[in-house]
């Protein structure tokens, strides 16, 4: 992506603090403009749909545990819908298995949200740049071990 265009960030979180606290990290950053922050799953399907094409997002920042649709559910959905949107999981939880069902759901990356703004932002344009942050997962060995398992048993196809 060109330092001279910004990334367009959708947060999806519950708590309206959290998202004003986000919004606020990132507003010393030029490249990156925060076009909506919503409350929930349905909020956040239902202002993408009307989107105007100038402000769809390129990122969107989602709660693990949001009310109603779950954010693994949500970004199965993200994915299928809006193919080029890259996911960021963010969660009070830092267990293995939720950054596991965190990719597994789709999502580029999975981070605690303790997370500092400047990893925040730098995890964001590289999600944006579509990379999924999977170097970050392999020093997670119990993550790193279930995505391995996880291919191996996939069918073969040949």
């Amino acid at each position: 992506m060109p330092p001279h265009l910004s990334i367009k960030l959708l947060i999806v979180d519950d708590h309206p603090l959290f998202r004003q606290g986000v919004r606020s990290a990132l507003a010393s950053y030029d490249d990156i403009d925060v076009v909506a922050d919503v409350a929930s799953a349905e909020e956040a399907l239902a202002w993408l749909d009307a989107a105007p094409p100038n402000r769809e997002p390129s990122v969107a920042l989602v709660d693990l545990n949001l009310p109603g649709v779950s954010g693994l559910l949500l970004t199965r959905q993200l994915r299928h819908q809006y193919p080029s949107l890259g996911v960021v999981m963010l969660s009070i939880h830092e267990g293995d298995e939720h950054a596991f069902n965190a990719l597994q759901a789709g999502a580029a990356d999975y981070r605690s949200k303790d997370v500092n703004p400047k990893e925040l932002a730098d995890v964001i344009r590289r999600v944006a740049r579509g990379e999924y942050v999977i170097n970050d997962v392999v020093e997670k060995p119990k993550v790193a071990s279930r995505l391995l398992s996880q291919f191996r048993n996939l069918p073969q196809d040949y």
